[in-house]
């Protein structure tokens, strides 16, 4: 994902605010990568968990509280989450350092 969020700055040549923001929503999907066992190899993930000592039923309860139907919510809520931070970000750069001069408006 990385890459991804490289070639969407690249496009905006790196001034852009909006390819920025973009590319930091893009960006926010790499951390999923911990996450996808759970959702695409379940069962060898929880022979995995027994395993290392969890128990049963801290297992049983872990899947239940991540449904397959989780996985693009958690993809959607990232990214947006990516597009907010940046947001505000944004506002308190032009708020305190394009006003006092130390940056310029982007």
């Amino acid at each position: 994902m990385g890459g991804a969020a490289y070639v969407v700055l690249r496009n905006g040549r790196y001034k852009s605010v909006k390819h920025a923001r973009l590319a930091f929503s893009v960006q926010s999907i790499y951390g999923l990568g911990n996450w996808l066992p759970i959702y695409f190899a379940r069962d060898a993930y929880i022979r995995q968990m027994l395993d290392m000592g969890y128990g049963e039923e801290y297992t049983q309860k872990m899947m239940s509280v991540l449904p397959n139907w989780t996985l693009p919510l958690i993809v959607i809520l990232g990214m947006l989450g990516a597009y907010i931070g940046c947001t505000i970000g944004i506002r308190m750069l032009k708020k305190h350092f394009v006003k006092a001069g130390m940056a310029e408006e982007a």
